[in-house]
Parts: C-alpha cells; sequence; structure tokens
C-alpha cells in the first residue's frame, strides 16, 4: 500500500514537472529544468558513490585471500625446513614470487587501473600458479 502511494506521488511529481516544462509558463519552465538539473546531478553523484564504493571492495577483494596464503606459506615453510632437501630453495622461491603478487595487488589498489577485469584476472591466475605451486611443495613434504 505504502509502496504503492510513494509510486502514485513520484509519477504524479514526473507528471508534473513534465507538463510545466513543456506546457507552462516561462517561470515554469525555467524551474522544471533547474528541478531536473538537479535530479540529474543527484542521480550522477549516486552512481559515482555506488562506482567509488565497488572500486573499494574490489580494491580489498584479494586481502582474505592473501592473508589465507600467507598463513599456509609460514606453515607449509616451516615443515619444508624440517624436511629439508631442495624444498626450502622451492620456498624461497615460490616466496618471492607471493612478494610480487603482493607488490602488484599494492599497486593495483592505490591507482586506477586502464582495464581492471584485465589486471584482476592476471592477479588471480597468478595467485592460482602460486596455490598450485605451493600445492605440489606441500605433497612433496607429505611424500617424505
Amino acid at each position: 500500500m505504502i509502496r504503492k502511494l510513494i509510486s502514485l506521488v513520484i509519477f504524479a511529481v514526473i507528471g508534473l514537472m513534465g507538463y510545466n516544462m513543456f506546457f507552462g509558463t516561462d517561470e515554469d519552465k525555467a524551474r522544471g529544468q533547474a528541478v531536473a538539473k538537479e535530479t540529474k546531478e543527484l542521480v550522477g553523484s549516486i552512481f559515482g558513490f555506488l562506482k567509488a564504493e565497488k572500486e573499494n571492495y574490489d580494491a580489498g577483494k584479494f586481502d582474505n585471500a592473501m592473508d589465507k596464503m600467507n598463513k599456509a606459506f609460514k606453515n607449509i615453510s616451516q615443515k619444508a625446513k624440517e624436511v629439508g632437501g631442495d624444498l626450502p630453495e622451492r620456498m624461497k622461491d615460490l616466496e618471492q614470487k607471493k612478494d610480487q603478487l603482493d607488490r602488484l595487488i599494492e599497486v593495483n589498489k592505490n591507482s586506477k587501473m586502464a582495464d581492471p577485469k584485465k589486471e584482476n584476472d592476471k592477479i588471480q591466475d597468478e595467485m592460482s600458479d602460486i596455490l598450485k605451486e605451493l600445492q605440489d611443495i606441500a605433497e612433496d613434504i607429505e611424500k617424505q
């Protein structure tokens, strides 16, 4: 009921504005155009706000994944040192790749990207590669 009432009021205001802008006096036309301009600015501001919030979300969406990856790195690195062999060296190389990924994420957080989807896909691919290699090292630890 309330939704119908609100919709009716909105349509009545839009209809009245449209009528005044096309068939009203010069004063009514000017007032209607001013209201339309302010409404357009408001809608633009709302979309700008929502876009900025989405960018902020996108910038931080890898934080949780990186925290989990860092915990896994710590555990597997410790076990690799205990087992020995070439595992500590492989972990060191993998940690360098992870550090590069961290830097890439930070750069993308702090700058406007030309193609955000392409950059996000690149980050996700790098993250997948690192996780796959980390899983391989973990399997090698379990074998020994």
